[in-house]
């Protein structure tokens, strides 16, 4: 039995993460960056236990519009039916891969960045990445040696012909940097944080072309002392109390292989690498005390991936380890002349940094699917330009993330394949709603009509929170002006007398919406409530109306589902207008509050967007 819920919505959109607010700042670019300094950091707060049940979820949202891991908490209800929603189906008995976890590279440029900082700047940064409050990376890929990202050229035994490797030694980019910050990782995260190395290339004297950079590969007769290069670099940071959980046997082979290089490196082909880690590395790791390290091949570019495959992969797992974590405003420091981008950058001179979008998005993976989860089944028929994937984590939650790169809304569902739940996941985003009513009074006039006797009166009464112990029937009209998240919606209640329908259409004239309500206790007249909702959707004044269905009195004995008083009604037919229909009982109180009809009221200017 899964818990709770949590959606994130990626489709780049303040702002304000539960726990420290983000400070927003506007380069001009298409999206805004977090300014984290010695004094303030954004961070996200762990979701209390109070909000872990069967009937609540959690969803977290970062968008193009600027905001980022917004939190916000709401309950499952009955699943809605409409028009342009995306369905998808949980299943969380079908199992995929183990996942071992997400991080990113502790390269020269992002430790000399992170130290580089005043000391409560630093440790900002740091709790970024690593403390709950943040992304809570729990791999840290540490080069072994030099990288393309760090300031010069270097090896740990540039001594020619040193083949026993006696002048074998770490640099102050290991001693001064990168070891005190990988503990101090290791110190905030309640996680397990696995570090593993990769090296770029050898020394060159051990290579065939006598240099670190270009196509060139290792002597046959240094395979060995390569080989004891890698027991020689973990003893050295054992040593300094760190130790390693993994292993490639080289950044990105091919590229020394292949292509011609200006920036350190070492090719390998797939046959080579695959003999040299069977005869010289396997056994000489093993030997030392190191056979339990993880050993990864193929740290390379994907494209490249058909070749080896044939040749070495016989598993997979799941994991994504981000290239650098920190880099300055130069896009630095490097000795490459090809200058890239982090998710957050470091401005030393004003003693702040930058997380940028980028950041965000990885940290909806990171910081909610912690190692050990699970892949499970996410289905839809119609993902709408969606990507997804669903998880369920060691303590039995299930994580749901889904992204949307278009320029518009989309409307989903999640069913859980379960019968204790009802799932409706909103976007939460009142600028969706504004666009439905563009004018500055932020106004709505809704219309509520339905037969007599179902529900309208105390529907009404319930989403104005009054009390619904005395009802009358209405037998002219009621206007209730209710107040929700910026918004005033003028609900416009009028009697469903048989005598008094012929008089509804007095009321169409600048209606927002229609909000149509049936007693779905009451089978024998569905066919006269389809009727005359259908005499309604022909009405002049109300082409392209957007239409709310409330199926209400759900908590009657024989009550008839929103879907399938959908079926019946036909209103999959409908293709003029957006619609939704949804459950509710507004004697008790379930579905029908005020801010899920804003909700349900987004969902469909939702759907206007793409008719």
């Amino acid at each position: 039995m899964w818990r709770a819920i949590v959606l994130f919505v990626g489709c780049w959109i303040l702002v304000s993460v539960q726990g420290e607010s983000c400070l927003v700042r506007d380069y001009g670019a298409s999206s805004v960056v977090c300014v984290c300094n010695s004094t303030h950091c954004d961070s996200l707060q762990p979701i209390p236990e109070e909000d872990i049940s069967n009937r609540n979820f959690t969803q977290f949202t970062s968008s193009k519009d600027g905001q980022r891991l917004k939190r916000t908490r709401d309950v499952f209800v009955d699943a809605v039916v409409g028009s342009g929603i995306a369905e998808f189906y949980l299943n969380k008995s079908q199992i995929y891969q183990d996942i071992i976890g997400f991080g990113g590279a502790m390269t020269d440029a992002a430790a000399i960045n992170i130290a580089g900082f005043s000391e409560k700047t630093s440790d900002n940064l740091m709790r970024s990445y690593f403390g709950e409050g943040g992304s809570q990376y729990t791999i840290i890929r540490n080069p072994m040696g030099a990288s393309d990202f760090s300031v010069e050229y270097y090896t740990y035994d540039d001594v020619d012909g040193d083949t026993e490797l006696n002048e074998f030694s770490l640099r102050e980019e290991d001693y001064r940097y990168k070891i005190p910050l990988l503990k101090r990782a290791k110190e905030l995260n309640p996680r397990e944080v696995k570090l593993f190395t990769s090296p770029w290339s050898a020394p060159y004297w051990m290579k065939r072309n006598g240099t670190t950079s270009g196509t060139s590969h290792l002597l046959e007769e240094n395979y060995q002392p390569w080989a004891n290069y890698f027991v020689k670099y973990f003893d050295a940071y054992a040593a300094e109390n760190v130790s390693f959980w993994g292993v490639t046997a080289q950044n990105e082979p091919t590229q020394g292989d292949v292509i011609p290089s200006v920036i350190i490196t070492m090719g390998w082909t797939a046959e080579e690498q695959r003999d040299w880690v069977a005869q010289h590395l396997g056994p000489t790791l093993q030997q030392a005390g190191y056979g339990d390290l993880e050993l990864m091949i193929f740290d390379d570019n994907r494209v490249f991936l058909p070749g080896w495959a044939d040749t070495a992969l016989t598993h997979w797992s799941g994991g994504w380890t981000d290239w650098n974590m920190v880099l300055d405003t130069q896009g630095g420091p490097t000795w490459s002349p090809k200058p890239y981008n982090a998710p957050i950058i470091a401005n030393l001179t004003s003693d702040e940094f930058y997380k940028q979008p980028s950041y965000y998005f990885l940290a909806h993976f990171s910081s909610f699917i912690p190692p050990g989860s699970k892949r499970v089944g996410l289905t839809t028929e119609d993902a709408r330009g969606l990507e997804y994937a669903a998880f369920l984590t060691p303590e039995g939650r299930i994580v749901v993330t889904i992204q949307n790169k278009q320029n518009s809304s989309v409307i989903l569902t999640i069913d859980p394949n379960d019968p204790d739940y009802g799932v409706l996941v909103t976007e939460g985003l009142l600028s969706i709603l504004r666009k439905l009513k563009s004018s500055p009074e932020k106004e709505l006039r809704l219309l509520l009509l339905g037969l007599d006797n179902a529900g309208k009166t105390t529907l009404l009464k319930s989403l104005a929170s009054e009390d619904i112990a005395h009802v009358t029937p209405t037998q002219g009209f009621n206007i209730k002006s209710v107040q929700s998240e910026g918004f005033k919606l003028n609900v416009w209640d009028i009697g469903g007398q048989r005598k008094i329908r012929p008089y509804w259409r007095n009321y169409f004239e600048n209606t927002d919406v229609l909000i149509y309500v049936i007693d779905s206790s009451d089978r024998k007249r569905l066919d006269e409530t389809g009727q005359e909702l259908e005499e309604l959707l022909s009405e002049d004044k109300l082409v392209n109306v957007p239409l709310l269905i409330y199926a209400n009195k759900q908590d009657l004995l024989h009550a008839a589902p929103a879907a399938e008083i959908a079926e019946r009604l036909g209103l999959h037919t409908i293709k003029d207008r957006p619609w939704q229909i949804q459950a509710c009982s507004a004697t008790v109180g379930e579905g029908v509050k005020v801010h899920l009809l804003v909700a349900l009221l987004q969902k469909i200017d939702c759907t206007v967007q793409f008719s």
